[in-house]
């Protein structure tokens, strides 16, 4: 078992603009909505950005010195990302500059909510790609995990400076993924990140209290991704992680996951690898 944490943390973009005085924030404001509604060619048609109280406070507490994305995050609203704008000008001056250079930030369908705030001649705009938790238990993404970690495994690869051959796929076991789920929803629910739970159960008494009888345990963990893909990378670029997901001994796999609230918005993952104990023949189907 891997002791290692794997932390993946969302990406904040941050950009500032300086222009002559005079720009009120309702006229900043429909500028953009003008250039996402059409103002730039690739954003024709796209529904104008939905302005966010929590938006509009980050936008102030940026503008007193606070990072765009950890006031987004002080402010309440769990961002999957983040683009903060600081603009310091006249409406045409603002208007050519934002179409010349940002019409690519504005045309990014993600990017669908906003909040502004104006101090002095200065306007301060934070546009965001809100966080959606995925549905707990969805069998599509628990498929996807099992092909993302499969097709991981197929392949000899590099764990830090631990060469791994390439190990047989696992399979899906339910009373594992009993055991992961459990576990993601009990560290999101108590806000805490670890392999012993504040009861001192570690993944192998999980996996025992399954009715799963292993021979082997390993448990990989991971929270702030916001897909499936996005944390198999990450064990994958983790060298005890990774050498949890491709050890050849393990045959079965479970996995589970549950949202986190800001300020760790994203979600609790939880992969569980196991090896059960062979079957004594007293236990053997009758033939």
């Amino acid at each position: 078992m891997s002791g290692r944490r794997n932390r993946i943390a969302c990406v904040w973009l941050a950009v500032a603009i300086v222009m002559a005085h005079g720009t009120a924030p309702a006229a900043v404001l429909a500028t953009v909505q003008g250039l996402r509604a059409g103002g730039c060619p690739r954003a024709t048609g796209m529904s104008p950005l939905r302005v966010k109280p929590a938006l509009s406070r980050a936008a102030e507490w940026w503008s007193q010195g606070s990072a765009a994305g950890e006031a987004a995050i002080r402010a309440g609203y769990a961002a999957e990302r983040i683009a903060g704008l600081h603009i310091d000008g006249d409406e045409s001056t603002a208007a050519a500059l934002l179409r010349e250079r940002y019409c690519n930030l504005f045309s990014d369908a993600a990017l669908t909510d906003v909040g502004i705030y104006q101090r002095g001649p200065d306007t301060w705009l934070v546009l965001a790609a809100p966080f959606i938790a995925l549905r707990p238990g969805d069998p599509r993404v628990m498929q996807r995990l099992l092909t993302l970690v499969n097709q991981a495994r197929a392949q000899a690869r590099r764990c830090g400076t631990r060469a791994m051959p390439a190990a047989p796929a696992v399979r899906l076991d339910p009373r594992l993924s009993a055991a992961a789920a459990g576990h993601a929803v009990d560290m999101a629910r108590r806000d805490y990140f670890a392999h012993v739970d504040p009861e001192n159960h570690s993944p192998a008494d999980r996996v025992r209290r399954t009715g799963y009888d292993a021979r082997v345990v390993g448990e990989n963990l991971a929270v702030g991704a916001h897909s499936e893909t996005e944390v198999v990378e990450g064990w994958l670029h983790s060298p005890g992680h990774c050498e949890n997901l491709m050890d050849a001994r393990f045959t079965d796999m479970g996995v589970g996951y549950a949202g986190a609230e800001p300020p760790r918005a994203g979600e609790y993952w939880v992969q569980v690898l196991a090896l059960p104990l062979p079957v004594r023949p007293s236990e053997q189907p009758p033939s």
